[in-house]
């Protein structure tokens, strides 16, 4: 298992017609190779020095030792790995850093609803920021006693940002179709994250306005 100190490398896989393909560029206090240890199989892709590099290198008995020792470590990486994977793959987070990503990861905390049952609740403080890795929501505006659907959200869509980008109570009450896993951001985080990267802001305020419209 690596961790850079100093210097950059880059991480690289091959796509289905053999081309070398850059998956990310890691500096100081990113890490590699957990994917291999936690998962035992062979590496998943190849770490290659761009500069002088200084790592710090734990062998693989003594990260299975530590492991062993705690498995709540192992499922908190195997989680993040999985976090990690998924919001690479979203347009929303396309411009943060590898480690920006990482820590995002760590600091999403799954939850599992089933059908009918309400995530939000339109009228309540808004407390977090929501990512949806499973299942199908729809989003439910009550106005004068009535009731509308007035979207459908599925994986990789998100919610909840409305509430804390303008500090107002949640605007519409999100309700689960079927059985749904969605990954969620305490406002704090959220916020920090916001201060950190303008790309991320200004995709989330045009959502927010396109949605309020």
């Amino acid at each position: 298992f690596y961790i850079v100190k100093s210097g950059r490398v880059e991480i690289s896989s091959q796509d289905e017609k053999g081309r070398s393909v850059v998956l990310a560029r890691l500096a100081k206090g990113d890490y590699f190779g957990e994917i291999a240890l936690i998962k035992n199989v062979p590496r998943t892709a190849t770490a290659r020095a761009l500069s002088e590099c200084s790592l710090m290198v734990m062998e693989k008995a003594d990260f299975d030792l530590l492991i062993s020792q705690k498995p709540d470590v192992a499922q908190r990486i195997d989680r993040l790995i999985e976090n990690r994977a998924f919001l690479v793959k979203l347009p929303l987070f396309a411009e943060l850093a590898p480690a920006q990503v990482a820590m995002l990861a760590s600091r999403l905390l799954p939850q599992r609803y089933q059908p009918g049952q309400p995530v939000v609740v339109q009228g309540e403080v808004g407390e977090s920021f929501y990512i949806i890795r499973e299942g199908l929501l729809e989003v439910v505006v009550e106005k004068e006693g009535a009731k509308k659907r007035v979207a459908e959200l599925g994986p990789g869509e998100y919610f909840g940002e409305i509430a804390l980008l303008l500090d107002v109570p949640r605007t519409a009450s999100v309700i689960c179709k079927d059985q749904s896993l969605v990954l969620r951001l305490c406002k704090k985080d959220f916020l920090d994250l916001l201060g950190e990267q303008l790309y991320f802001a200004k995709s989330l305020e045009q959502t927010s306005s396109r949605r309020l419209s």
